[in-house]
């Protein structure tokens, strides 16, 4: 059934309406004195051919608004289609396929004969003949060859998240009813079962754990055919050929390619679960790798890098994007020029303010991570990238040179699968434990809390005495400018035009003037006070 009403397909239905205008004619026909005149007879064998004329002529005409093609060829193509569906019942299947998901009508992808489908910029397929498989399509128009079918499920090229374990208001740790186990109870605990693992001193931990993944494949950008989530034929193929049997559900239960991410993140949660003590979990006290520091750096000179305007189209805009990216680099060059030339020697002060920003930089790197931040991370870069750093049995990193990760070489390189994150979350273990956790977390909150005191006033200092210097170099420059325009060799007037130059500047300053009327009316007396001695040494 595809949910429109009986009314509705009687009333747009081709045989109804084939039948009225039939009989219509037929009427016509009657009324002209019937198939007894030889007239009459060449007139009707006229009239038919001129139908089956006609309604070729209108299928091809029609059928080439259809479905969005551009060659004279996928016209052709459809037309034969359309011909088979109206006159032979060895029709293929005509299918639309959106987000990965098939839409089809009545059976239609159990056709075996010629047919088509058309897919979305978020779909991909693998087709195959008799168990071998024929080829890879992306977005688009595909027309299938007769036995050509879908190989298992399409492919959807947007990103996917799977998740396992309890559900978010469910509490895997509740006694069972020993009278009755409930249909509820027992699912539960199965979802608990799909990440329950066990810490180094035994204790069961159960969280949800997601991964964020989609196909291996850049999407298209500028006038690149293809699609703006990504298509890549291999890591399609990939992805659809290894599908493999699961044993442990039945010789005929099969494990699809989106369900190997999260398989594997859990198998990597239970591994190194199992490498630290319970307590170790929510404390600081691992190690973070020395490469974070490379990380704050790279972060800092990326804030002090100016955007780059990306041409994303030929023509006009294109070279337009292009000459204002030039500008940028022009005047990065130049205003980076103006500063060496305005900005004064570094001080001693200046200096201490370098090491100090040094310093906190150095302490940042140099930040211990719970345990389970450690887990999440190397479980992350062991699905990401091609080497992770090596661990011993208690979780503390080895000395020895990063080992090849064969999760990443198993999901990217031989099943197309790119890994784009893994969560772990909502941990949940037994009321007891937590209740623990809590009073330990109490008696270590303080001395916790005035260490990120010290730290915030510190960077707050810092800040402070970075933004003086600036201030103070911005009005010293300023006033310059406009000393140098007087251009004055006597103190006295060099004084006056100091004065000026610094009411001026309180005055223009709308924050200043509010809180320095006091100051404004001293620097106008003082300023008086040289015109009436200049006024007195000229008499």
């Amino acid at each position: 059934m595809d949910g429109k009403p009986f009314w509705y397909r009687l009333v747009f239905s081709p045989i109804i309406w084939g039948i009225l205008l039939g009989g219509i004619y037929i009427t016509a026909l009657w009324w002209l004195g019937g198939l007894s005149t030889r007239e009459n007879i060449n007139l009707f064998f006229a009239d038919i051919r001129l139908f089956i004329i006609a309604s070729i002529w209108w299928i091809f005409f029609f059928a080439q608004f259809i479905l969005p093609v551009r060659t004279n060829k996928d016209r052709i193509k459809i037309f034969q289609r359309l011909l088979l569906r109206f006159f032979s019942s060895s029709s293929g299947p005509a299918l639309f396929i959106e987000n990965g998901k098939l839409i089809e009508k009545n059976d239609e992808s159990k056709k075996t004969g010629a047919g088509v489908i058309v897919l979305d910029t978020a779909s991909a397929v693998v087709l195959k003949k008799f168990d071998q498989f024929t080829r890879t399509s992306g977005p688009g128009v595909i027309f299938t060859r007769k036995g050509e079918v879908i190989a298992g499920k399409p492919v959807p090229l947007h990103k996917l998240v799977d998740s396992a374990g309890p559900r978010e208001k469910e509490d895997p740790f509740v006694p069972e009813n020993k009278d009755k186990k409930t249909k509820a109870y027992l699912e539960t605990q199965n979802r608990r079962l799909e990440t329950s693992a066990l810490t180094r001193d035994g204790i069961e931990i159960v969280p949800n754990i997601s991964v964020v993944f989609k196909i291996d494949a850049n999407p298209a950008t500028g006038k690149e055919a293809g699609s703006r989530f990504g298509f890549n034929k291999e890591a399609v193929h990939k992805a659809v050929w290894h599908t493999s049997v699961n044993l442990a559900l039945g010789t005929h239960q099969t494990t699809e390619w989106h369900q190997l991410p999260i398989n594997i993140a859990v198998d990597l949660w239970r591994e190194y679960l199992g490498k630290y003590r319970f307590d170790e979990l929510f404390q600081a006290t691992q190690d973070v790798p020395k490469k974070t520091e490379k990380d704050l750096e790279k972060t800092k000179n990326a804030q002090e890098t100016p955007a780059k305007v990306s041409s994303t189209s030929y023509g006009f805009r294109g070279v337009l994007c292009d000459v204002l990216s030039d500008l940028n680099k022009i005047l990065l060059n130049l205003s980076q020029k103006i500063d060496k030339r305005i900005s004064p020697p570094v001080q001693d002060e200046e200096k201490c303010i370098e090491t100090l920003e040094a310093s906190s930089l150095k302490k940042i790197s140099q930040e211990k991570e719970t345990a389970l931040q450690s887990i999440k991370r190397l479980i992350n870069q062991r699905m990401k990238e091609a080497t992770y750093p090596v661990t011993d049995r208690y979780g503390k990193s080895d000395d020895s040179s990063p080992r090849e990760s064969s999760e990443y070489k198993l999901l990217t390189k031989e099943r197309g699968i790119r890994i784009l994150a893994v969560s772990i979350t909502n941990l949940r273990f037994a009321p007891e434990l937590e209740k623990g956790l809590i009073e330990n977390w109490s008696t270590t909150w303080l001395k916790n809390a005035e260490n990120e005191k010290n730290f915030i006033e510190e960077q707050h200092k810092l800040r402070a005495r970075k933004g003086q210097e600036k201030a103070l170099l911005e009005y010293a420059f300023s006033l310059s400018k406009q000393m140098l325009r007087k251009e004055s060799k006597k103190p006295d007037a060099a004084l006056k035009a100091l004065l000026q130059a610094t009411r001026r500047e309180i005055i223009r300053n709308p924050q200043l003037h509010k809180i320095a009327e006091k100051e404004i009316a001293q620097l106008t007396d003082m300023i008086l006070w040289i015109d009436k001695e200049e006024s007195s040494h000229a008499s």
